[in-house]
């Protein structure tokens, strides 16, 4: 469980819940890496963060959640290559006009998924 509190620019609070498994595989030290988290937004001002529906209200409620998968690839002893591919939906109605209303420009939805390649170097 993790909570985000910002005090300066927009003030509310994040709380997300999540679990995760590795599953390894027995080949090249590799492992399959699955997580699963959910949200709940609390806005202390209509003004930087309104409810959707209600525009004098907060908005607090459940927000997004998400799923991953990632798979890690030890290229040697100290460098690590992930690629992770990721799938964020809304977890309540007002959840799925919030992202629809910030995803405006790029595609108006309110679930979509993302990806990437990371690369560890630890030591």
């Amino acid at each position: 469980m993790t909570v985000y509190r910002e005090f300066a620019h927009y003030p509310g609070t994040y709380i997300t819940l999540g679990i995760s498994h590795s599953i390894a595989f027995p080949w090249y030290d590799m492992s399959l890496d699955l997580g699963l988290q959910g949200s709940y937004l609390i806005s202390d001002d209509e003004g930087t963060y309104p409810e959707p529906g209600d525009p004098d209200d907060e908005y607090s409620d459940f927000h997004d959640g998400l799923l991953s998968v990632a798979l890690n690839i030890p290229a040697n002893k100290y460098i690590t290559v992930t690629p992770e591919l990721d799938w964020s939906f809304p977890l309540s109605s007002d959840a799925s006009d919030d992202m629809q209303r910030t995803n405006a420009g790029r595609s108006g939805k309110d679930n979509f998924f993302y990806g990437g390649i990371s690369i560890s170097l630890a030591f």
